[in-house]
């Protein structure tokens, strides 16, 4: 029998990188502790700000509001609840359950409360890829959400196996822009809340562990609309025998990009969608353009409810 790295009691896992032991209360300390410390490398955010803390019943995000709980910060949890079939069902019970168990209250906005309508079905009006669509609401639905709502950021689940997946492909396919967008933080603009990326450093194996250990809720199953490409999957094997063979290169990696990210940025001229009056890249946002194909109606009727929905609960 191994004994933990810290104490007497049985270690149940081995941290490769760090050639330690740990029983299942020292792992969780580790990671909290890893998390808060990645909070300060790259500076992600000060004492007490208010952190829009975006959930979607999985285990990643489930894993970053737990550990965040613990640090003196002001958390909102947000849940998207897009209408996808069953899924999004469960994963609204799960999330409302992880809520509650960390004494915290939960704000849910409903797609169709806001359109009438839920995802399948407005991708369809729109003629475009359910993907797509989820991807341009779910980033124009937290940005708004969090203006109303006053944070300094919005905190995203996305773990370092998925970062790290993504940055090869970019590289791969030559879409060296896309990078800009996948280092640890991006900063905030005049209608844009900057994003945060709590789990960097933090491997989704380490994240399985952290929610098995916690007894956090999490959805076992995936998106019924999710694909993961062939690429990918070959990517993230390569990088997992990388790591097998060198133990922390994976951190080392992401340290790096970190480091170098703002090189592959590209110049991007911003200016007010002429809709709902945030800031686009032209002269009307993807959201609004998807909207109006779908609905006929503004983006900017979607703000305004998100506005009275944001301050009701919030007084």
């Amino acid at each position: 029998m191994l004994n933990c790295h810290y104490c007497q009691s049985e270690a149940s896992t081995y941290v490769r990188y760090a050639k330690m032991h740990l029983c299942k209360e020292h792992f969780i300390s580790f990671i909290d502790k890893k998390i808060e410390s990645t909070l300060k490398r790259y500076n992600m955010i000060r004492k007490n700000s208010r952190i829009l803390i975006a959930i979607s019943g999985g285990k990643d995000s489930a894993v970053m509001l737990s550990s965040l709980s613990k640090i003196e910060l002001n958390l909102l949890p947000v849940y998207l609840d897009l209408g996808i079939e069953n899924y999004s069902i469960e994963a609204r019970r799960i999330c409302e359950r992880l809520v509650s168990m960390l004494g915290m209250k939960l704000i849910i906005i409903s797609l169709k409360d806001l359109i009438g309508m839920e995802l399948s079905e407005l991708a369809k009006r729109a003629h475009r890829p359910y993907c797509s669509v989820c991807g341009t609401v779910k980033r124009y639905l937290l940005n708004v959400v969090a203006l109303y709502a006053e944070v300094e950021k919005i905190a995203m689940g996305h773990h370092l196996d998925d970062l790290i997946t993504l940055i090869f492909k970019s590289l791969l396919t030559q879409r060296l822009e896309d990078i800009a967008k996948l280092g640890p933080k991006t900063e905030s603009m005049e209608g844009l809340i900057g994003r945060i990326r709590p789990l960097y450093e933090i491997a989704e194996s380490e994240n399985s562990l952290y929610a098995e250990y916690s007894n956090l809720p999490y959805l076992n199953f995936k998106c019924p609309y999710a694909h993961r490409g062939d690429l990918e999957i070959m990517i993230k094997d390569f990088i997992n025998r990388l790591e097998e063979n060198f133990p922390g290169i994976k951190i080392s990696i992401a340290r790096y990009m970190a480091k170098n990210v703002d090189k592959f940025k590209s110049e991007m001229k911003w200016m007010n969608c002429k809709s709902c009056g945030l800031p686009s890249s032209s002269e009307c946002c993807s959201f609004c353009r998807i909207i109006k194909r779908a609905t006929g109606e503004s983006g900017s009727i979607v703000k305004e409810k998100i506005k009275e929905k944001i301050i009701d609960v919030l007084s």
